[in-house]
């Protein structure tokens, strides 16, 4: 059973007769407002911000400890990869963000 399924047999048994369907399109980047939509949320241009600064000051930290080389290098793709997709919002039009629910 997929999630989409579990998810609609779940609001079922609790009593909900017609559960919307919910359904996620491919993720994209709102240049005019520096949004990023993934999954369903929304993700703000000053967390997006945020973001880069997390992983570019990791990446710092990283660096210095020659036992997190695999750890920095990720750091760099991640913090990168969002600048990207600011730079190029046409970057995402195939991607799908299958990350993680919070």
């Amino acid at each position: 059973m997929d999630r989409h399924s579990l998810i609609g047999n779940l609001a079922e048994a609790m009593g909900v007769n017609n559960p919307i369907e919910v359904k996620y399109d491919e993720s994209r980047y709102d240049k005019e407002t520096g949004t990023f939509y993934c999954n369903g949320h929304i993700i703000t241009a000053s967390t997006i911000d945020k973001a880069i600064i997390y992983f570019e000051n990791m990446y710092q930290r990283a660096i210095q400890n020659r036992n997190s080389v695999e750890m920095a290098l990720i750091y760099e793709l991640a913090a990168e990869s969002i600048k990207k997709i600011k730079s190029n919002p046409n970057a995402v039009n195939h991607f799908i963000c299958e990350g993680r629910k919070y």
